[in-house]
């Protein structure tokens, strides 16, 4: 076989002359670089530990396979909502300042997506010049992107943590009497967020 790399930390395998690929998983160990700045939201180690779990639910499923460049980009765009998910969660449990677009500069940069890549991977809507010139216009693909991703990320995790309490439970961590409702930082808007299903917010 032949090693075809794209990236210092991802190996694809040619099977064939026509580069047919072979799908492979990415997993924790593959994507633990990128997570360490999508996750670091506030610096707390149980973000990192939480998303780690999602992560190896999510292996369970075809939205960590891939076989190309292009696919595994795509796969990190995944792992960009579960930083958005993190983000959500602590807004909404402490007021932590969470503001997506100032993220998503240093979640491009640190894994590589160049504005091509963007573009691409967004497809032909996006082949504009307006969309490279300057900054607003790479952060609406990037949420553009995000938005595709967010709700069959958030279904599988539901689906892996045992449904939406589950993933709040999970979310929050251990609770006195193992009632999430007895955690003192269970607050009104994270109760809101959880109720309406965790669906992205507008920041």
């Amino acid at each position: 076989m032949t090693g075809i790399v794209f990236s210092d930390r991802v190996n694809v395998n040619c099977l064939d002359h026509e580069n047919s690929m072979k799908k492979q998983t990415a997993g924790w160990a593959d994507i633990k670089w990128y997570a360490d700045t999508v996750l670091d939201i506030r610096g707390f180690s149980a973000d990192m530990e939480w998303a780690k779990r999602a992560w190896a639910l999510l292996e369970k499923t075809p939205l960590t396979q891939y076989a190309t460049t292009q696919e595994f980009y795509q796969v990190l765009v995944r792992l960009f909502c579960l930083g958005e998910i993190v983000g959500t969660f602590n807004y909404c449990r402490m007021d932590e300042p969470f503001e997506p677009y100032e993220r998503y500069a240093e979640w491009v940069d640190e894994c590589e997506l160049t504005k091509i890549r963007l573009i691409v991977l967004a497809g032909e809507d996006y082949y504009e010049d307006s969309y490279l010139e300057d900054w607003d216009g790479i952060s609406e693909i990037v949420d553009v992107l995000i938005d595709r991703e967010y709700d069959v990320v958030l279904e599988w995790l539901k689906v892996g943590f045992g449904g939406k309490n589950g993933l709040l439970r999970a979310l929050v961590g251990p609770v006195a009497d193992d009632d999430e409702e007895s955690d003192p930082l269970m607050s009104e808007k994270l109760e809101e967020w959880a109720a309406g299903g965790f669906a992205r917010q507008v920041f």
